[in-house]
């Protein structure tokens, strides 16, 4: 994944800091505005029962906004969306 992101990704960071922060630094440094669908996070299958069990908008905030989760976040063209997703 890691050679492909190379030729595809314009941006990078890992969400160490959280979702929400992390892809903020790209947001600013691009000039940009980033709109985050929650619901559209990918979760874990524990993370899914969590967010479920309870208030779930409160629990998805928690899951964004938290950090440590050592991924990486990404931009890329839209022209290379069919070649990332393969």
């Amino acid at each position: 994944m890691a050679d492909l992101l190379v030729d595809a990704a314009s941006a990078s960071v890992d969400i160490s800091d959280g979702l929400i922060a992390d892809i903020g630094h790209i947001a600013r440094a691009s000039h940009v505005r980033m709109n985050v669908r929650l619901n559209e996070i990918p979760l874990s299958t524990e993370a899914r029962n969590w967010v479920m069990d309870a208030d779930s908008l409160s629990r998805l905030m928690c899951l964004a906004t938290g950090g440590d989760d050592y991924e990486v976040a990404f931009t890329a063209a839209l022209d290379k969306r069919e070649e990332i997703e393969e």
